[in-house]
C-alpha cells in the first residue's frame, strides 16, 4: 500500500515538466587561408606562421605544451566571464547551480523512499500537496500550482529539488560569441603560436584523440598528443557544459564480523 501511494505522489508532482533550454555547443575555429603570393619580386616577407600559408603544424611535445598553455588561458577567461555580474554571467552561475543541485535531488528522492516506508503519514503530506497543485492547474492557476509543486519536491528530495533551471537571456548566444572571442585571443597570446597555427594545433590533437587522424600525421605526433590526452580532453570539452565535481563515494560498510 505504501509503494502505490508513493507511485500516486510521485507521478503526479512529475506531471509538470519544464522544457529543456536549448544546448549551445563551443565555437569551431577557422583557420585562415594563405594569400597567393603574386609577383615574387614584390612580395612581402613571408608571415611566421606556416598555418597561414596553408602549411602544417608538427605537434611536438613543446608545441603541445603551448597549446596547453593556450587552452588553460582561454578556459581562464571563460570562467572570468561567467563571474561577471552580466545577464551571460548570472545565468551561467544559475546553470551550475542547477546542475549541482541534481544529483542532491536524487538522493534525496532516494532517502525519501526509504522514510515513507517507515512513515506512511508523509505520503499523506506529499498526496494532498499534490491533489492540491492539480486542482491549481486544471484552474489555470500556475502560481499556485508551482507553490504546491515546489512544496511536494521539497518533502521529497529537500531543498536541491526545488532549484530550477534557468532561462537563457534573449542575447545569451550573442554574449556567448563575445566570450568566445575573448577566450581566443586570450589563449593565442598566451600560447605564443601564431593564430593560425593554434588553431591547426588543435584540430589535429583533436582529431587524434579521436578517431579521425589525418594521414599526414606522425607516430611522434601521436606519442605526444596521447602523453597529455587527459588534460587535452578536459581543456577541449564544449565549454557550454558546467562542471560538476561528483561527490566522493561513501565507503561500503564493514561485513558482518564472521560467526564462531
Amino acid at each position: 500500500m505504501c509503494i502505490t501511494r508513493l507511485l500516486v505522489a510521485t507521478l503526479a508532482a512529475l506531471m509538470i515538466t519544464t522544457p529543456a533550454s536549448a544546448q549551445f555547443g563551443g565555437l569551431k575555429n577557422k583557420l585562415k587561408k594563405g594569400e597567393g603570393r603574386g609577383d615574387q619580386s614584390r612580395a612581402a616577407p613571408a608571415p611566421a606562421d606556416p598555418a597561414a600559408q596553408g602549411g602544417t603544424v608538427v605537434l611536438t611535445a613543446d608545441v603541445v605544451s603551448q597549446l596547453i598553455t593556450g587552452l588553460k588561458a582561454g578556459k581562464a577567461e571563460r570562467d572570468a566571464a561567467a563571474k561577471e555580474d552580466t545577464p551571460y554571467g548570472r545565468y551561467k552561475k544559475a546553470q551550475l547551480a542547477y546542475a549541482e543541485a541534481q544529483p542532491k535531488c536524487e538522493a534525496g528522492k532516494q532517502a525519501f523512499i526509504q522514510k515513507a516506508g517507515e512513515n506512511p503519514k508523509l505520503l499523506d503530506k506529499v498526496n494532498a500537496l499534490n491533489e492540491k497543485m492539480i486542482a491549481a492547474q486544471s484552474k489555470q492557476d500556475y502560481k499556485t500550482m508551482e507553490i504546491y509543486q515546489d512544496s511536494s519536491m521539497l518533502l521529497q528530495g529537500g531543498p536541491s529539488c526545488v532549484v530550477k533551471k534557468p532561462e537563457q537571456p534573449k542575447d545569451y548566444y550573442e554574449a556567448q560569441r563575445a566570450v568566445d572571442i575573448r577566450a581566443d585571443q586570450a589563449a593565442v597570446k598566451a600560447s605564443g603560436l601564431g593564430a593560425g597555427e593554434f588553431a591547426m594545433a588543435q584540430e589535429r590533437a583533436m582529431m587524434i584523440m579521436g578517431s579521425g587522424a589525418p594521414s599526414d600525421v606522425s607516430r611522434s605526433e601521436q606519442e605526444a598528443v596521447m602523453a597529455k590526452k587527459t588534460e587535452l580532453q578536459q581543456l577541449t570539452r564544449t565549454q557550454d557544459e558546467p562542471v560538476v565535481q561528483a561527490a566522493p563515494a561513501k565507503p561500503a560498510p564493514a561485513p558482518p564480523p564472521a560467526a564462531a
